[in-house]
C-alpha cells in the first residue's frame, strides 16, 4: 500500500481525480437542479445542445491533445510555446468559420431538431469559440502535469456554470439561459486559468513560415488520428441524445436525456483517470513501460466504473428520483442498458488514449468502423428507444474488440523485437 501511495502516477491520478470529481459533482448538480426548474422539453433541448457542444468541441480537442503531447514531450519551453500559439490561431479560425455557418443555418437546425428558438445554437458556437482559449491553457497545464491548477480551473468553471445558469433560467430565459450560463461561466474560468498560465505567454519566439509548414505537415496525420479517435468516443457516449431528439417527440427526447445524463456519470467519473494517462505515456519509453500505465488506468476505471455500474443496475429508480426527479422514472428501464454502454465506452476511451499517445496510426481506421457500424444500425433500427441504446452498445463492443486486437498485435510485435 505504501508503494502505491509513493507511485507518482497514482499520486497524479489522485490529485486530478479529486479535482475532476469535484468539478464533475458540480456539473451533475447542474443537471438535477435544472431538470426540476425546466420543462421536460426545454431540458431535452439543453441536453441536445450539450451533446452537440461535445461533438463539435472535438475539433478543439484535437488541438488540445496535440498541445498536451507537445508540452509533455518537448524539452525546449520556447519551442513548445510557439507551436501551441500557432495551433491556437488555427483552432480559433476554424471555430469562427463554424460560428458564421451556424448563423446562416440556425433556423434550419431549429426545425430539424424541433427547437423553440434558433438562438441557443448561436450562443453554443460562441461558447465553443471562446473555449479555444480555455482548451489550450488547460492543455498547457496538463502537459506540464500541473493537475492541481487544471483541476481548480474545472471546479471554478463548473461552480460558475451552476450559479449563473440557475439564475438565468429562473429569470425566464429557458434553454437560452442554460447555455448562456455555460458561456459566462467559461469566461470566469478563463480568467483564472489565464493567470495560472503566464508562462504560456512568456516566450516571444515566433515560428517561421517554413516551421509553420513543417508543423502542419508533421501534425496533420496526427491531428486526423486524434480527430477520428476522440470523435469515435464522443459519438458513442453522446450522439444517442441527438438521435433521439431527431426521431422522437420533444417530451420523449427530454425524458431520455435525463436518464442518459445519469448513466454518463460512469464515463465522466473515470475520465479524470484517463486524462492522466495521456501525458504519462512517452514515445521515448518502451511499449512494455507504457503498457504498465495502461493497465493501471484500466484497473482504476474498472473499479470506479464498476461500482457506479452496479449501483445504477440495482437502484435505478432511487437514483433517478434523487438526481433528476420522479418525472423521469418513465424511462428507468433503460438505466441498465445505458450503464453497460457507458462502462464499455470508458474502457474504449482508455485504450484509444493509449494508442493516441504512442501515435499508432492504425487507430484511424479502427475509429471509423464502429461509427459507420452504428450509423447503419440506426438507419434500420430506430423504432423505439431500446433499439437506439442497443445500437450504440453493439458499436462500443465492436470498438473494444478492435482495440484489444490492436493491442495484442502490438504486444506480440514488440515481444518479438520487430
Amino acid at each position: 500500500m505504501k508503494k502505491i501511495f509513493q507511485d507518482r502516477f497514482f499520486r497524479s491520478t489522485a490529485v486530478f481525480f479529486v479535482g475532476s470529481m469535484a468539478a464533475a459533482f458540480l456539473n451533475y448538480l447542474y443537471h438535477p437542479i435544472l431538470s426540476r426548474m425546466m420543462s421536460i422539453e426545454d431540458f431535452g433541448e439543453m441536453e441536445a445542445l450539450i451533446s452537440l457542444s461535445i461533438l463539435i468541441g472535438i475539433i478543439s480537442g484535437v488541438f488540445s491533445s496535440i498541445a498536451i503531447h507537445t508540452r509533455a514531450n518537448s524539452e525546449k519551453h520556447e519551442d513548445s510555446v510557439a507551436i501551441l500559439r500557432y495551433l491556437q490561431k488555427i483552432a480559433l479560425v476554424i471555430m469562427i468559420v463554424l460560428f458564421l455557418l451556424t448563423l446562416v443555418f440556425a433556423e434550419a437546425l431549429q426545425k430539424d431538431m424541433k427547437f423553440v428558438s434558433p438562438y441557443p445554437f448561436v450562443v453554443l458556437m460562441l461558447l465553443l469559440v471562446t473555449g479555444v482559449y480555455f482548451t489550450f491553457r488547460s492543455a498547457w497545464l496538463q502537459g506540464k502535469e500541473d493537475f492541481k491548477s487544471a483541476s481548480w480551473a474545472g471546479i471554478i468553471g463548473s461552480a460558475s456554470k451552476l450559479v449563473i445558469s440557475v439564475l438565468l433560467v429562473y429569470a425566464g430565459f429557458r434553454t437560452l439561459g442554460a447555455i448562456g450560463g455555460m458561456l459566462l461561466a467559461q469566461l470566469v474560468a478563463l480568467i483564472y486559468i489565464w493567470n495560472k498560465t503566464k508562462d504560456f505567454s512568456a516566450s516571444s519566439r515566433v515560428l517561421s513560415r517554413q516551421e509553420k509548414k513543417d508543423l502542419l505537415w508533421h501534425h496533420s496525420k496526427y491531428g486526423l488520428l486524434i480527430l477520428l479517435s476522440t470523435g469515435c468516443i464522443a459519438f458513442l457516449y453522446t450522439f444517442d441524445v441527438v438521435v433521439v431528439k431527431h426521431y422522437f417527440s420533444p417530451v420523449t427526447a427530454g425524458l431520455y436525456s435525463g436518464v442518459a445524463t445519469i448513466a454518463r456519470i460512469i464515463f465522466f467519473a473515470t475520465g479524470a483517470v484517463s486524462a492522466v494517462l495521456f501525458p504519462a505515456i512517452k514515445i521515448r519509453s518502451s511499449f512494455q513501460e507504457n503498457s504498465k500505465f495502461l493497465f493501471k488506468t484500466i484497473l482504476i476505471v474498472l473499479i470506479l466504473g464498476g461500482c457506479a455500474f452496479f449501483a445504477f443496475i440495482l437502484f435505478p429508480d432511487l437514483l433517478i428520483t434523487i438526481l433528476i426527479g420522479r418525472k423521469y422514472l418513465a424511462l428507468s428501464s433503460l438505466m441498465p442498458a445505458l450503464s453497460i454502454l457507458m462502462l464499455l465506452v470508458s474502457i474504449a476511451n482508455v485504450l484509444i488514449l493509449f494508442f493516441m499517445a504512442i501515435k499508432n496510426y492504425a487507430l484511424i481506421y479502427i475509429s471509423i468502423i464502429p461509427v459507420i457500424f452504428v450509423l447503419i444500425l440506426i438507419n434500420f433500427r430506430h423504432g423505439n428507444l431500446m433499439d437506439i441504446v442497443v445500437n450504440f452498445i453493439l458499436g462500443a463492443i465492436l470498438a473494444n474488440i478492435l482495440l484489444i486486437s490492436l493491442y495484442v498485435k502490438n504486444h506480440i510485435r514488440h515481444r518479438s523485437g520487430l
